[in-house]
């Protein structure tokens, strides 16, 4: 067995170089296949020039001929770099004019004597805000690959990019590039660079408290080989399976953590128990596997259904991590369950430590009145707080505000009509003056929404082509639809079918979050009602997915915490054969995932996809303590049939209890390690992963043992092996200088 967990270990530490990390977010954006299918069929009735990397340069002064001259050789060159389809800019750049009767194509480039870019731009306000600065010191070059969303060689082609544009523009012009590789790349940095800092701030942490609180090295190195072994375990799994660690499976190892610390510090506490009631070591293992074991079992089974749950999620992204997650928590129990014992059967013992720290062996429990007003106040205090809670994903809201990345989008919105859309599809006959009239009334309304900075539309470009500004009479409308039949190839297909019968309308809006973006949503809906019979408009497009798949990732993970707290118990319930003790664990079980909730509320947290895991792990860490002291309850229950609860429930606090000390403690000065992070959700997540790790430990100290001593039935009947009598402080301390 030995040689086989060794082989084991060996092959997963080979393999770590061929882990794959994908962080990319566009799972996240893709709720299901069928709106995939929904977007791919909006975009081929509209297709649009698709930017993947917007490149702006700015220059100290107004923009002329000369510089654009200099655009256009620059960009033949980056339409040079491998896999770069698409390169677009004021340079390349064509509107047409009419001229007489006819419509005459122009370059948007050759200005006239005297002419700046700006200038051009304001007479033809399609440029201005998009290809073309408010102020005309700048130009976006935007840029498309032949590559699809996700593909891993879109990084080597930004790096390209980027090496070109360094060797290309020099000062006094300046360039940002932007767009959603970028701020990728950069928050990718962010969350490795910040959850390593935190797992060697945690591991140093638990190298300092383990010994303190075991008084035993082996109970310091021990529960550290056990925790590393399973990591490997796992990392050695993905790898055979070709799993790659996600955007959201980047907190499974975190998980694998918690359960396999928690479960191996109950192992050694109980081991250490035995080995200092007298037995030999291997007595001393087998003691601890036959107790702590079906706890152990126990609560792996019921973090594994709450993770399970999840499969239920409307979300592929969601279900793909509740997989993973379920085989990492078996993974974790299996590793303890195994690799515990056998470090111990060759570590080197003589004797054992039970006491720890000498306060723990005074555990108990009383005050039921100030325990239970506690209790109420912080359910009242919860719900309160609950309320306030808002759910808002922000991307760039995630990063710290003085990163360049998020300075250069702030700047970018502020000269530019910005980078994210909302998006509506039009349907009726749009050539009438009516429905034209119509659908301008509509663009301007939500343009005096907050958050939306531009918009574009047909009657835009049915407007450029009858050469006058809106509002246009009857004749300038059907002039200019016109003239629109007349283009040719510079016909806006991406605003509108050649039928005059389904149009695209554009709000370009500032990283606004999903909350802002529902608002909006619901405001162009409600404002979609009055519009005139024959004339329809909705939400649609990418956009329309991507917020609404954030969003559904945070609701669908929150709706599954009340359905895997009513598995958890139904599981307690088939466990114990008691319905009495499944109900018995629910409230001090479900109290810390609420505490959490209120104070994420009180605190002002939006919930949003990078903490919303946190309550997924918190549910795993209530019912683990739970567990093991209902299981330590029912023992000693058996073992002495006629003694009362209390004294039971006294012995368990003064055994168990002391183990679920050890490890709240340990898991709460750890999460305090992700306080650091500048990656808001890793800091978020260790406020209220310590919040929940506290709060459970109270109410597993203070609640549960009220509760089990008023409504718990006892069995009656011996256990065999029969646990150890766990011996008075004073007993205690004279066994451990013997």
């Amino acid at each position: 067995m030995a040689l086989l967990a060794l082989a084991l270990l060996g092959a997963s530490f080979a393999s770590l170089s061929r882990l794959r990390v994908d962080l990319s977010l566009i799972p996240l954006l893709e709720a299901s296949a069928e709106a995939r299918a929904e977007v791919e069929a909006f975009n081929r009735m509209f297709p649009d020039r698709r930017v993947d990397v917007p490149l702006v340069l700015q220059w100290p002064g107004p923009i002329g001929r000369a510089e654009l001259v200099w655009l256009e050789a620059f960009e033949r060159r980056l339409a040079a770099v491998p896999h770069v389809a698409d390169v677009y800019s004021a340079a390349s750049a064509r509107y047409v004019e009419l001229i007489g009767t006819g419509l005459q194509p122009r370059r948007f480039m050759d200005l006239d004597p005297g002419q700046t870019a700006l200038d051009r731009a304001r007479r033809h306000p399609l440029f201005l805000g998009r290809l073309v600065s408010l102020d005309g010191r700048a130009v976006t070059v935007l840029m498309t690959y032949d590559l699809e969303l996700g593909d891993p060689r879109r990084g080597a082609v930004l790096r390209q990019i980027e090496t070109l544009v360094g060797g290309e523009v020099a000062l006094p012009v300046r360039a940002r590039l932007l767009g959603g590789d970028v701020v990728q790349r950069v928050m990718s940095r962010y969350i490795l660079r910040d959850m390593a800092r935190s797992v060697g701030i945690e591991a140093a942490v638990f190298a300092f408290l383990l010994p303190l609180l075991f008084r035993t090295f082996r109970g310091m190195i021990l529960p550290l080989l056990t925790v590393n072994a399973a990591m490997l375990f796992n990392f050695g799994w993905m790898v055979l399976t070709g799993e790659a660690v996600t955007a959201l499976g980047v907190a499974i190892p975190g998980l694998i953590v918690v359960i396999c610390l928690c479960d191996a510090i109950h192992m050694m506490h109980r081991f250490e128990e035995a080995m200092a009631a007298g037995r030999d070591k291997q007595g001393a293992i087998i003691e601890m596997l036959a107790n702590v074991g079906q706890a152990c079992l126990y609560t792996s089974l019921t973090t594994a259904l709450g993770f399970l749950s999840l499969l239920i999620a409307p979300h592929g992204a969601v279900r793909d991590f509740a997989r993973s997650a379920s085989i990492g928590v078996a993974i974790a129990f299996l590793t303890v369950m195994t690799v515990l014992p056998l470090q111990l059967s060759f570590w080197p013992t003589r004797r054992g430590h039970a006491e720890g720290l000498a306060f723990l062996t005074r555990l108990a429990y009383g005050r039921p009145r100030l325990a239970w007003g506690l209790f109420v106040l912080g359910v009242v205090g919860s719900v309160f707080g609950i309320g306030r809670i808002v759910v808002d994903s922000s991307w760039l809201g995630e990063l710290p505000e003085q990163e360049a990345v998020v300075q250069d989008l702030r700047w970018y919105e502020a000269h530019f009509s910005g980078l994210l859309q909302l998006e509506a599809r039009l349907e009726g006959s749009l050539e009438e003056p009516t429905v034209f009239r119509a659908v301008e009334r509509l663009k301007e309304r939500l343009l005096e929404e907050d958050g939306i900075t531009d918009a574009e539309s047909y009657t835009d470009w049915a407007a450029e082509m009858a050469g006058a500004a809106p509002p246009l009479d009857d004749e300038q409308i059907q002039r200019g639809m016109r003239l629109l039949r007349l283009a040719g190839p510079d016909f806006p297909r991406h605003l509108l079918t050649e039928d005059f019968h389904n149009g695209r309308m554009i709000f370009h809006t500032r990283d606004v979050g999903t909350r802002r973006y529902t608002q909006l949503r619901e405001i162009l809906e409600a404002e979609a009602e009055a519009l005139p019979p024959g004339l329809q408009a909705a939400a649609a497009g990418f956009s329309r997915m991507a917020y609404e798949s954030s969003h559904l990732v945070v609701t669908t993970m929150m709706r599954s915490l009340m359905l895997s707290l009513l598995a958890i118990s139904f599981f307690m319930m088939l466990a114990y054969r008691s319905v009495r003790l499944g109900l018995i664990a629910l409230l001090p079980n479900a109290f810390p995932i609420l505490a959490a909730l209120g104070l994420t509320g009180w605190l002002g947290i939006p919930l949003r996809i990078g903490i919303v895991m946190v309550y997924c792990a918190g549910v795993g860490l209530a019912v683990d303590d739970g567990i093991h002291l209902i299981t330590r309850f029912l023992q000693e229950g058996k073992r002495d049939p006629t003694a009362p609860a209390g004294r039971l429930l006294r012995r368990s606090l003064r055994t168990t209890g002391r183990a679920l000390v050890i490890t709240s403690v340990v898991l709460a000065v750890g999460a305090l390690s992700y306080l650091p992070s500048a990656f808001r959700s890793i800091s978020d997540v260790g406020v209220l992963l310590t919040a929940i790790i506290l709060i459970a430990l109270m109410a597993d100290l203070f609640l549960l043992p009220l509760l089990l001593e008023r409504f718990a039935p006892l069995p009656r009947g011996e256990t065999s092996p029969r646990p150890v009598e766990e011996p008075t402080a004073p007993a205690a301390r004279t066994t451990a200088r013997s």
